[in-house]
């Protein structure tokens, strides 16, 4: 029975898929917002949009939704967990709403973080029972993960978070 490592290296995503040094981290390019939508029917009248942070791929297959802001550690894994499934960023949109998240042409998004899920599916389920099968929007696949930041407070769902972008991987791969 092939271990978490083993199936990494037959992948050949090892030695990626581990924690750096925040000083050996690529800067992020970051791009202006893109502007909310006037109307939002997703949320509550009078309730400000929730704004997402969306970072593009370099080949506009993965559109990856999470909140805002995050810790440097955070965005270290996060560029880590890219890496591991060689996603190469191309853009970095640091205020999205829901109608610009779906406007995006890539082939699977994957969500990272319960909030974040919820916000965007429109949905009140826990992250537990969104995960595990892909979902639409717009007739996008939507794959939903744990958030970088909440990763780093649970080492448990490392390993949980890696099959959900096995998942998205899988997904792409049979569109």
């Amino acid at each position: 029975m092939m271990n978490q490592e083993d199936v990494l290296r037959e992948l050949e995503l090892l030695p990626v898929w581990q924690l750096r040094l925040p000083a050996t981290k690529a800067p992020i390019e970051t791009t202006a917002a893109v502007a909310p939508a006037e109307v939002n029917t997703h949320e509550e009248v009078g309730a400000p949009p929730y704004a997402f942070r969306c970072i593009v791929s370099e080949d506009a297959q993965w559109l990856f939704v999470l909140q805002q802001q995050q810790s440097e550690e955070a965005e270290s894994l996060l560029q880590n967990m890219m890496k591991a499934v060689s996603v190469k960023v191309g853009q970095n949109i640091e205020q999205a709403d829901v109608s610009a998240v779906s406007q995006f042409a890539s082939k699977v998004i994957v969500v990272m973080g319960e909030e974040a899920a919820q916000q965007l599916l429109t949905v009140t389920q826990s992250l537990a029972e969104l995960r595990g099968q892909p979902h639409l929007l717009s007739d996008i696949p939507v794959v939903t993960t744990y958030s970088p930041e909440g990763l780093l407070g649970s080492s448990a769902d490392k390993s949980k978070a890696w099959e959900d972008l096995c998942l998205a991987k899988f997904t792409i791969t049979n569109l």
